[in-house]
């Protein structure tokens, strides 16, 4: 837990993100797994996704001069569109609970002091479920999904090659002198 990151995922969380999930799909008993925090593109990759009603969104990473990682431009256009997409990708603004969920980015907000129990009978409905069928119904929705993984490689080296821009640098600097970046486009 690193709020003052906003728990971005740095190579340590990654590797212990991928070390937790190999596990979880090797567990035959496990059915249902919750994850609670920031993070869209780990957020997008789950099946149902239960906002409080004090959380706030953006996609962020054009404000740091980064291309959007994590998948993020795969996951978010089957969600809420490519119109829809594109205006929160390249604008970067922040949005409440309620538009998440009017533009399908969540499927529910509750009220902050319900968002645990909600997600717990969301769960335990799903834990006590047919969960033979339910996997099959979750690979056939994956299937129709189609294949990312070319795409989330092409995106994941887009991504490295803006850590090394002239704008990721004077986005950093801005930063960290609280004032606006000046992007030259290098």
């Amino acid at each position: 837990n690193r709020p003052e990151s906003l728990n971005a995922i740095n190579p340590q969380l990654h590797t212990e993100l991928e070390d937790i999930f190999a596990d979880v799909a090797r567990d035959d008993d496990v059915n249902v797994v919750v994850l609670t925090g920031a993070g869209m593109s780990l957020a997008l990759l789950c099946d149902f996704r239960i906002a409080s009603d004090r959380a706030r969104f953006s996609t962020g990473y054009l404000n740091i001069a980064l291309m959007p990682g994590g998948a993020l431009t795969q996951l978010l256009i089957p969600c809420v569109g490519r119109t829809k997409a594109t205006e929160l990708l390249l604008l970067a603004d922040f949005f409440d609970a309620k538009e998440a969920e009017r533009i399908g980015l969540v499927n529910k907000t509750v009220p902050h002091e319900e968002l645990e129990s909600t997600v717990w009978q969301l769960a335990e409905r799903l834990a006590n479920g047919p969960t033979v069928a339910l996997g099959m119904t979750k690979m056939a929705i994956n299937r129709a999904l189609g294949d990312y993984v070319t795409e989330i490689e092409r995106e994941s080296y887009e991504q490295t090659v803006c850590n090394f821009t002239e704008d990721m640098r004077e986005a950093i600097t801005a930063y960290q002198e609280k004032r606006p970046p000046e992007f030259k486009g290098r």
